[in-house]
């Protein structure tokens, strides 16, 4: 049995009740540090269930937006088109073959890249179809913000928390 949030946690209550005592209360900045170190622990340990589903939505993500690139664009026989296409097939087969979490960050990050590449390619591309290709990095940047939204909710970041989903209706991209 994998006892790694129970590690976190006992962790972040060590040097909540054990360190942040004889940290000397006149320090502000080993205080606030200490804090921060704290909270990012008990972060990851809310989070560390989900980091699976969060690779996997982010592959996802990155599939929805290089495919509506990709047909945005059309047939084109430029480099970075014919790359974003072969990253997208590469991201397709991991998805579906449910790989562990670093092929899913691998497959991930490729993909990314070469969406960075096309988009940055793009302005090469008639002013029409590039003011397509940014539309559509647009609409499809809008799961993304959402899925960001509930991922760090628990920090209090969001000026509206009622205004964010929950994390487990975000995954379901």
């Amino acid at each position: 049995m994998d006892q790694t949030k129970v590690s976190l946690r006992s962790v972040a209550r060590a040097l909540s009740d054990v360190v942040a005592p004889a940290v000397d209360r006149h320090n502000a900045q080993a205080q606030e540090q200490l804090r921060l170190a704290i909270d990012c622990i008990e972060f990851v340990a809310g989070r560390i269930d989900h980091l699976y589903d969060r690779e996997r939505f982010e592959l996802r993500q990155h599939l929805a937006m290089g495919k509506a690139l990709l047909a945005v664009a059309g047939a084109s026989a430029s480099s970075e088109f014919q790359s974003l296409s072969g990253a997208v097939q590469a991201g397709q087969d991991a998805l579906g073959r449910a790989p562990a979490l670093p092929r899913l960050r691998e497959a991930g990050a490729a993909l990314a890249e070469s969406v960075c590449a096309f988009i940055r390619a793009a302005s090469a591309l008639p002013e029409p179809v590039c003011a397509q290709v940014e539309r559509t990095v647009i609409h499809a940047s809008k799961p993304r913000i959402e899925f960001e939204r509930s991922w760090y909710a628990p920090l209090g970041f969001n000026p509206d928390e009622a205004d964010v989903k929950p994390l487990a209706e975000v995954l379901q991209f």
